[in-house]
């Protein structure tokens, strides 16, 4: 008898069968964290976009806007609201966005105006992002400070 190298059909078989079971197991897992990862990225962006803006409004000793459209774009400037100066940028990956008010009304568009002085804003906003089950809310209060929370 000869002395053969290699697999047999039934061990690649059975290897295939095991490496299917695993897939399926591991891929709706997988998908939660690519869910997770997005909802937490933009979350991170909404909170550098309000801290640049007022970090913006200090270093120029202006009034600095932040001006955010359909919870898709948000504007930055120091001239007008809507002029996007400093720039823009849209902030959706198949993520939501959802802008409310200090009394939890819808606000769209939001313009949230940094004193150039103190860099405190305006008004107090809540953004509420979501990608399917995923959640998280980021904050600004009255004296400017950003929280990000579950």
């Amino acid at each position: 008898m000869k002395n053969t190298k290699g697999f047999t059909l039934v061990e690649l078989m059975v290897t295939m069968v095991v490496l299917a079971i695993l897939l399926a197991i591991a891929i709706p897992s997988f998908m939660d964290t690519i869910q997770k990862s997005k909802t937490t990225k933009t979350a991170d962006y909404v909170a550098q976009s309000i801290n640049m803006a007022r970090n913006a409004a200090l270093n120029s000793n202006k009034p600095t806007y932040l001006t955010i459209n359909n919870g898709t774009t948000f504007c930055l400037s120091t001239t007008t609201a809507y002029l996007c100066d400093l720039g823009s940028e849209d902030i959706t990956n198949q993520v939501t966005v959802a802008i409310n008010d200090a009394t939890g009304n819808p606000r769209n568009p939001l313009v949230i105006t940094f004193d150039g002085i103190y860099g405190v804003p305006d008004k107090y906003a809540q953004f509420n992002i979501a990608s399917n089950n995923k959640t998280k809310t980021v904050s600004v209060n009255i004296l400017g400070l950003v929280k990000v929370g579950a």
